[in-house]
């Protein structure tokens, strides 16, 4: 399984998402032993998070597609979108991958939004669409929930790694997803998948919470 948020869908092989919240993890841990003085500690701990950014960069970076891959498994060939957000907002990725996901995230805005919500992969792929690994999922066509489904829960990072390179663009989505919460509610997740489920639990609290983090970093209110 991945990492949380991802709970229905499983991942196979070195994993995006999961490595880049260790990376994460790993550069913080480093950072906090330093204040405290334990250079030997803080030395270790950056080293192995180098160490993690090096090996999902070779083993997980395209360069034709500018984008990182979900897995080295199954899911080799579906893009994570979430997960590259999240290397290019924290720092993960280097300037020039940091550039490429966000021509991939303006190229592709289509193809992962929806009232300005957000989905883990672009388009027509699901999850489950692993046929180039010789296996088919059966619900690889449920266009719902983590499967295709549009989420404001990773506001917080998808929206300010946006905003660094089109704060516009940034600021359009983020309106349209209050607008949707305005108009009917907010949701876990939405998506016009009819006679699908057209939402997930109704006044999730994260997608809230995130969304209003996103807003206040964003200020789209405020004239640049």
């Amino acid at each position: 399984m991945g990492y949380g948020f991802q709970d229905d869908e499983v991942k196979t092989g070195d994993v995006l998402y999961s490595s880049v919240l260790y990376w994460n993890a790993t550069r913080l841990l480093g950072g906090m032993a330093r204040a405290r003085g334990r250079a030997d500690k803080a030395a270790q701990l950056e080293a192995r998070a180098e160490q993690v950014r090096a090996a999902v960069t070779a083993r997980l970076w395209s360069g034709t597609r500018g984008v990182f891959m979900a897995s080295t498994g199954l899911e080799s060939q579906n893009i994570d979108v979430w997960g590259n957000a999240f290397a290019g907002a924290s720092g993960f990725a280097t300037l020039e991958q940091a550039a490429a996901i966000f021509a991939f995230f303006r190229d592709q805005e289509a193809n992962l939004f929806f009232e300005g919500q957000v989905r883990q992969v672009p388009l027509p792929t699901q999850w489950g669409d692993t046929s180039h690994a010789g296996y088919v999922d059966p619900r690889s066509t449920v266009r719902t929930y983590q499967n295709g489904g549009y989420w404001a829960t990773p506001h917080h990072h998808v929206l300010p790694f946006l905003a660094r390179y089109d704060r516009g663009m940034a600021c359009r989505l983020l309106n349209a997803t209050v607008a949707s919460f305005r108009g009917h509610g907010i949701w876990e997740w939405v998506g016009p998948f009819f006679p699908s489920p057209i939402g997930g639990a109704p006044g999730y609290t994260a997608s809230a919470a995130n969304t209003y983090f996103a807003s206040e970093l964003l200020r789209c209110w405020e004239r640049m």
